[in-house]
């Protein structure tokens, strides 16, 4: 759905895109899911939820916990200005974090929820490692068929890698989605902004729901150029002639769910760069 997904939350996901979502699910779930992105950066997630008890609203107390780690190995090392590369190294992000969300609004087609996530934070590059602390803030909101969502994220201490210190990447998210009750699908809209950037990125997705068996699903986003460019691989003035470059910010998916297990695949394309691969699998009980 173009990641266009802060005020749909509606599954284990939402420890990372917002935790208010927590409080919409019935039952326990867990997710792990396995990205394979371009120039081999591999990302792999893990999370789990679990409402609290129950009530004639649907919406409970919900706790959740969740892991994430990325990793790009083999990058070029050099000493000086040289063509021929003196040795390989590695470089890797993890983060744990532990979420909470409560309702605080219960009137008939009229919700709010309230989450919080909190992370801790590695970075490593070759020998070195730094860590930092942070909080993403997360308000669901429910208007008949519309949800809105809002999250402050990345509400944190800087990265500190020997003499130089970096702020992380805090980032505003407020999106909007409807799901219409006639119609099997979900409509949904995002913008976020990260610090740091001129302007913002903008989200739209959709899916179709095929007897609550198959979901067919599609999003793009609109990134500032600078950012179009980079993941276009043309952003040091390269201009490539590849037909896949015009379908950067684009991604299609399928599920597949059957006795509350799923199955989900993405793919987004890079340009020059290549393709992205995403697999979930998940589980409520």
């Amino acid at each position: 759905m173009g990641e266009s997904f802060v005020a749909v939350a509606d599954d284990a996901s939402s420890t990372y895109w917002n935790p208010a979502g927590m409080s919409l699910l019935k039952k326990q779930e867990i997710l792990a899911e396995h990205s394979v992105h371009i120039q081999d950066i591999a990302v792999s997630r893990i999370a789990y939820a679990h409402p609290l008890g129950s009530s004639p609203s649907g919406l409970v107390p919900a706790w959740g916990v969740s892991g994430a780690y990325l990793s790009l190995d083999d990058m070029e090392g050099r000493s000086g200005n040289t063509a021929q590369s003196e040795r390989t190294f590695g470089a890797s992000d993890m983060v744990g974090a532990i979420s909470y969300s409560h309702p605080f609004i219960r009137l008939p087609g009229r919700i709010s929820t309230l989450g919080i996530t909190g992370k801790f934070i590695q970075q490593r590059i070759d020998d070195r490692q730094a860590s930092s602390y942070a909080a993403d803030i997360g308000v669901l909101q429910t208007f008949g068929r519309l949800r809105c969502g809002l999250v402050l994220a990345n509400v944190g201490s800087n990265v500190r890698f020997v003499d130089e210190s970096y702020p992380l990447p805090r980032t505003v998210r407020l999106g909007l989605a409807w799901m219409p009750r006639s119609w099997p699908v979900v409509l949904s809209t995002e913008v976020d902004r990260v610090r740091g950037e001129k302007s913002a990125s903008y989200r739209f997705g959709g899916e179709y729901d095929m007897a609550n068996l198959l979901a067919l699903r599609m999003g793009y986003a609109f990134h500032p150029e600078a950012t179009q460019r980079a993941l276009q691989g043309t952003a040091l003035g390269t201009v490539s002639d590849s037909e896949m470059t015009r379908f950067t910010g684009l991604e299609a998916g399928l599920g597949f769910k059957l006795f509350g297990y799923g199955i989900d695949y993405a793919f987004t394309p890079y340009g020059e760069l290549g393709n992205a691969h995403k697999i979930t699998v998940s589980a409520r009980f």
